[in-house]
């Protein structure tokens, strides 16, 4: 598989397999526990920066057969020492995945987390479609409650990451 690292000094072709690939993107990652297959496949096959995850890897989107999935658990199992875990089921996306290792690892709690991180992604999708409009009384309103959303989300996880 071929895809880009975008960093500071410059772009960066490489070529590997589904581990290598997955091992860029540390923030899946967060919990020490590999994704299930579902969340793979989501992540592979869309754009993370949709719910705000970074984007420094480029890659043409494409599905994962089980057989590679199998291959790259053992191998990010054997690199790094990440495990399967048991996962609710509702934990079917990438984006629920992000969220939900932070209730494994910090003790964050999903609902809330998931609620105040939607709120987020949508005012910044409505101050997007308003900048495309070129509307500047709807860019500000949304300006607004994208920064009221974003600061709500601050304080909630502030008090579950900040060291005491």
């Amino acid at each position: 598989m071929r895809y880009e690292v975008v960093s500071n000094s410059g772009v960066e072709k490489a070529d590997g397999d589904l581990a290598d690939f997955l091992s860029e993107f540390s923030y899946m990652f967060i919990a020490n526990a590999i994704p299930p297959y579902a969340v793979i496949r989501d992540f592979c096959a869309n754009d993370p920066s949709r719910w705000g995850a970074g984007n420094r890897v480029k890659w043409n989107y494409f599905d994962v057969d089980v057989s590679d999935y199998k291959s790259a658990i053992k191998k990010l199992s054997k690199k790094y020492g990440y495990v399967c875990v048991d996962v609710p089921d509702y934990i079917n996306t990438a984006y629920k995945w992000s969220i939900w290792q932070y209730t494994v690892r910090y003790g964050v709690p999903f609902e809330e987390f998931l609620r105040l991180s939607n709120d987020e992604i949508h005012w910044s999708l409505k101050l997007e479609e308003a900048i495309n409009k070129g509307d500047e009384k709807e860019v500000l309103s949304f300006h607004l409650m994208k920064v009221e959303a974003s600061d709500e989300l601050e304080n909630f996880l502030s008090k579950y990451l900040e060291k005491p």
